[in-house]
């Protein structure tokens, strides 16, 4: 697994947005987990050829997915922000 530009299996990643930074993370169960989102955010993935393949609407400012073996952009956006992240799950 690993985020932004495919570095190293269990990357933290930190992307900045307008005011807050969200955290990507993932472990060894295929699941990526989003910290420090702002209130409200809308959480994204797609697949490289840019189908949309999962939408979520935590409540809260973190929230898991999992995901199979494969290439993805997460968007985590709400109307004050927006950050993202690819990512390669192996």
């Amino acid at each position: 697994y690993s985020f932004k530009d495919y570095n190293y299996p269990n990357a933290n990643t930190v992307v900045k947005g307008s005011k807050k930074k969200v955290r990507f993370k993932t472990d060894d169960n295929k699941t990526v987990h989003i910290s420090e989102m702002p209130f409200g955010s809308a959480v994204r993935v797609y697949s490289m050829n840019g189908k949309m393949l999962k939408t979520a609407f935590p409540s809260g400012s973190e929230t898991e997915i999992t995901l199979p073996a494969g290439y993805y952009l997460i968007s985590v956006s709400n109307n004050n922000s927006f950050n993202s992240s690819s990512i390669a799950i192996k």
